[in-house]
């Protein structure tokens, strides 16, 4: 299915050293992206982000500030629609087509040197 776990609002995200895999580029970084701010740990880029319930309607604002924060982006609920956040690979092409900043090299604190919980452990 792609998505291993949904952990619940409020719960925090395990990120022990034992539990972590290389992030790989803007994927990673977005797929770290759900898993701190919706606490949703996303094991395929392709994986139906909508199908497996991760974006409730607070959800889904959370995750488009933190997009908006990470990227400088302004993003519009009215700019958006279900496929362009339905997967990783849906949002990262919104990032690329919206000219976000640091889209390559992350560099702000609470991406450097962070590496994604492997959805295995």
């Amino acid at each position: 299915m792609g998505v291993s776990d949904h952990i619940p609002a409020g719960s925090p995200a395990p990120m022990s050293s034992a539990e972590v895999a290389p992030a790989d580029g803007l994927e990673g970084e977005i797929r770290l992206l759900l898993l701190e701010v919706l606490a949703a740990r996303v094991e395929s880029a392709d994986a139906d982000l909508l199908e497996a319930g991760i974006f409730d309607s607070m959800g889904l604002v959370q995750f488009i500030l933190a997009l908006e924060n990470r990227y400088g982006l302004k993003i519009t609920l009215d700019e958006i629609d279900a496929d362009s956040i339905r997967s990783v690979t849906r949002i990262v092409e919104l990032i690329q087509s919206r000219g976000g900043k640091d889209q390559a090299q992350p560099s702000s604190p609470e991406f450097h040197g962070r590496q994604i919980p492997d959805a295995a452990s």
